[in-house]
């Protein structure tokens, strides 16, 4: 890994280690089982549509609920909206998931996350303190 790498590779253990506050199982995309805990991100995930890679796709009770996009430390967020919505669009249909798009989105640098609704009539992303608790996207759905 290059000294480039070195400010995303910080950032996602820092993701990682919220995530894991949140009450999240993290797994890799090759070997995941959305199933194996309340909480689940996966991350890595192959997204359908020719849309790429999601850093992190979130499932309660193996249903997707969102997406994560993982920034480098110190990137800014604000307008990195339309990637992870793009990823909420493109989730692949094979998999069970609540609606498409997925409605729950963040960003997150690790020292800042940032967090979408797209089920708000006015979706509009808003800086969090934390992951939302898998309980939370429970009551939600």
């Amino acid at each position: 890994m290059s000294d480039a790498d070195e400010p995303e590779k910080k950032a996602r253990q820092l993701i990682d280690n919220a995530l894991k506050d949140a009450c999240c199982e993290i797994q890799d995309y090759k070997t995941a089982n959305p199933f194996g805990s309340k909480g689940v991100a996966i991350e890595y995930f192959q997204m359908g549509q020719g849309v790429g890679e999601a850093d992190y796709v979130l499932f309660v009770n193996g249903l997707a609920v969102g997406v994560v996009e993982a920034k480098p430390i110190g990137e800014t967020l604000t307008g990195k909206e339309f990637q992870t919505k793009r990823y909420a669009e493109g989730f692949p249909k094979d998999f069970r998931y609540v609606e498409l798009p997925l409605p729950f989105v963040y960003e997150s640098n690790g020292n800042e996350t940032r967090f979408t609704n797209l089920w708000d009539p006015k979706p509009r992303s808003r800086e969090v303190f934390s992951f939302h608790k898998p309980e939370i996207f429970e009551e939600w759905v």
